[in-house]
């Protein structure tokens, strides 16, 4: 970590410079923001914790610092938010199995209703999938389509609605030629 020396330069110092000692701006801004949520001093904690946010919004270290804040200021919507972000935002960068499930038990104690929300996603998908499903087998590629998008915006990483849209997208319907992606000709080159 860094030398006493460095950390109290580090504080006095009022320009944040954009590299010191191999931290970032956003690496300097979450540190500080962690010493001064430590010391007790809240409204520099967050206005550091905003800082480094404002450079990297899928930081999870952020979102918890950002959560610490909120429950030493007693502001139970901030702490709710910020929980919710930062387990949002472990799925979608795969942390491990044990650090997600922690975050799921604190963000259930938090949030009761974090399971009804994050059930939601499961229930539509159940529902849209079949239905887009057997609009492509009745002949109503359209359809099939705009079934198929809404489940990319409820689940983007969904590869079999991004494959779909592209088959059916591929057909010789002109009609389609705006969902169609062009085929890459250089492809096979090297």
């Amino acid at each position: 970590m860094l030398s006493l020396g460095i950390a109290c330069v580090l504080l006095v110092a009022s320009p944040v410079p954009q590299d010191v000692g191999g931290l970032t701006a956003f690496g300097l801004a979450l540190d500080r923001a962690e010493r001064a949520l430590e010391a007790g001093q809240l409204d520099q904690a967050h206005a550091l914790v905003i800082r480094a946010l404002e450079r990297d919004r899928k930081n999870t270290r952020a979102w918890d610092v950002r959560a610490r804040w909120a429950k030493a200021a007693e502001d139970r919507d901030d702490e709710v938010y910020s929980r919710h972000l930062q387990y949002r935002l472990s799925l979608a960068q795969g942390v491990d199995r044990k650090i997600q499930r922690a975050m799921w038990d604190e963000l259930l104690i938090l949030d009761p209703l974090a399971r009804d929300l994050y059930g939601v996603k499961d229930r539509f998908l159940k529902k849209l999938i079949p239905l887009a499903e057997s609009y492509e087998k009745a002949g109503r590629p359209h359809s099939a389509i705009d079934v198929w998008k809404k489940v990319q915006a409820i689940d983007p990483e969904n590869v079999e609605a991004q494959l779909s849209i592209e088959r059916i997208a591929a057909s010789p319907d002109p009609s389609l030629a705006g969902e169609a992606k062009p085929k890459d000709l250089f492809a096979d080159v090297t």
